[in-house]
């Protein structure tokens, strides 16, 4: 999150629950931020324990129409547990009936290419950080333009990839980079001053400082491999937060000795902000801020690009066979080069892990074969009192975000739409819990081997057609099945009270009476004849 925090203190591995005020204590950003993720975590843990990955069946992304094909729809579908929302751009220009008509048409995703020839679509689900540069309505006017809390926003992005490309496999599209980055604060040294023995740890203090520190891959270009070719590498001493629009400056805040990225605004829907991650359409260059060292004059700045992040510095590297190289970069007003002194800020060594020497920090990326997408980030709070004694900050560490979740939906193949056939069993059009149907329960026909068979409601209809039950007992079994029916003579030929009274019964040839004990037969015709009797009890037929 690209704003004024502290630090982000929530670690799931502690497994907490909640986030409790003390009397009389201070209440502070990291701790109400905290409350904020444990609470999501439940959620989605909640979420993912539940559905998994899928579309609802009333408001999803899939849904069928009355003649029973598929069509894509604005709705709603939950990624691993993150419940996630594709809405338009602009809901005039959407089909009445909320189909997408046209997949450009995306509030998350601007500048969408339109695809062509065969084709696979996915979903990418991922979350990012709103302020009021992007959203005023999340001041309240009556602050008199006071900036209060940011916002976090579940992005929704409908993409697409060559039909060989499977946008699951997390070797092809992993859902964060895989570079591990070090972080060490540098030795601080000054000219002692023989009228103050302190003044040397002072300075170092003062060096260290309390911030939070922030490291993020800005860009990345790829070969016809698909493997990294270009990067971009940001770091600010800012958590890269401070950020304002170009008409509305604050006094201080455009210097020569910063750098500055120029990024979108709401004239192109945010497209810097919201291209992050990996894009496979062929074609299509992912809209980045522009990175100068320094700020501009009036008038020279990066056309269509009306809002500006401070950063501490920047580098671009190339990939040259198994080498990262330097192309070039600044920290602050410090141009990076290979020829300075090994300790000499701005010294930058080239590799397969890079190591840049800043002004107060030693930066050490292990690129390797790794894993790059842009907006992959890592945050450490520095902390003056921790970290005079230990300078360490980071020792190889994965980035902590952007996480992204990918769903597959569906290909175009030949102009027509093919469903995703997933291992799971209602990945889409999933009911909800209090509507749960027979057609909804999916079947394994490994066995019954009945065509055409997915799901119980399916089974039992193919049963159902396979004759009624009368003409499986009769052609299977047999009539004279019995089962704990027995018939056998009463004691004493029977009471007379028992015996009928009826003369069609009572004819002469003289009577003669059985007893039936509780059970079934099948008679000739197929059909069950069961006899029934309550405790001491005794079921008789006449013959």
């Amino acid at each position: 999150m690209k704003t004024q925090l502290s630090r982000n203190s929530f670690d799931p591995g502690k497994r907490y629950n909640g986030v409790f005020q003390q009397m009389g204590r201070m209440l502070t950003d990291a701790d109400w931020n905290e409350l904020n993720f444990i609470d999501g975590e439940r959620v989605r843990q909640a979420l993912l324990q539940a559905v998994l990955t899928g579309t609802p069946r009333d408001s999803g992304i899939v849904r069928r129409d009355a003649a029973g094909a598929v069509v894509l729809h604005y709705g709603d579908a939950v990624i691993e547990g993150v419940a996630a929302r594709l809405v338009p751009a602009a809901a005039d220009e959407a089909p009445a009936d909320g189909s997408i008509g046209d997949i450009r048409n995306q509030a998350d995703f601007p500048g969408c290419p339109l695809p062509g020839g065969d084709h696979r679509l996915y979903l990418d689900v991922w979350e990012r950080t709103v302020t009021a540069l992007e959203d005023p309505d999340v001041i309240d006017p009556a602050l008199n333009g006071a900036d209060t809390c940011s916002r976090r926003q579940v992005m929704c992005q409908l993409k697409w990839c060559g039909p060989d490309i499977d946008p699951e496999d997390p070797q092809v599209n992993p859902k964060t980079g895989t570079a591990r980055l070090s972080l060490e604060l540098r030795e601080g040294s000054t000219e002692p001053d023989l009228c103050d023995p302190c003044a040397e740890e002072l300075a170092l203090q003062e060096k260290i400082g309390n911030y939070l520190f922030r490291v993020e891959v800005h860009r990345v270009e790829y070969d016809a491999g698909g493997q990294p070719s270009r990067l971009v590498l940001k770091w600010s001493s800012e958590n890269g937060a401070e950020q304002h629009a170009l008409d509305t400056l604050p006094p201080g805040f455009a210097k020569a000795s910063w750098c500055y990225e120029f990024f979108s605004g709401a004239d192109t829907g945010f497209a810097s902000e919201k291209h992050l991650g990996r894009h496979f359409a062929e074609g299509f260059s992912a809209t980045r801020g522009e990175l100068v060292q320094g700020f501009p004059s009036a008038g020279s700045e990066p056309a269509n690009l009306p809002l500006v992040r401070r950063w501490d510095g920047f580098a671009t590297l190339d990939r040259v066979a198994d080498e990262w190289q330097l192309d070039s970069g600044f920290d602050r007003n410090v141009e990076l080069s290979t020829g300075l002194g090994a300790n000499t800020p701005g010294r930058v060594s080239n590799g397969s892990t890079v190591i840049l020497v800043l002004d107060a920090i030693t930066l050490t990326l292990a690129l390797d074969d790794n894993a790059l997408l842009s907006g992959d980030y890592w945050q450490i709070a520095v902390r003056e009192a921790v970290h005079a004694l230990d300078p360490l900050l980071l020792d190889d560490a994965p980035p902590q975000g952007i996480e992204h979740r990918y769903m597959t939906i569906g290909s175009v193949v030949d102009g027509e739409f093919r469903l995703y056939d997933s291992d799971q069993c209602k990945r889409f059009e999933f009911p909800p819990l209090t509507d749960i149907r027979a057609e909804d329960v999916c079947y394994d026909n490994s066995v019954c081997d009945m065509p055409d068979v997915d799901n119980v409601q399916e089974a039992l209809d193919h049963l159902c057609r396979q004759r009624d039950l009368k003409w499986h007992n009769k052609h299977l079994h047999g009539w004279g099945i019995v089962c704990g029916l027995i018939a056998e003579c009463c004691a004493g030929h029977g009471d007379p009270a028992d015996e009928p009274t009826d003369e069609g019964t009572a004819s002469a040839g003289g009577r003669r009476s059985l007893c039936v004990t509780p059970g079934y037969a099948l008679t000739c015709q197929g059909r069950i004849w069961c006899c029934k009797a309550r405790s001491r009890q005794r079921c008789r037929f006449w013959i």
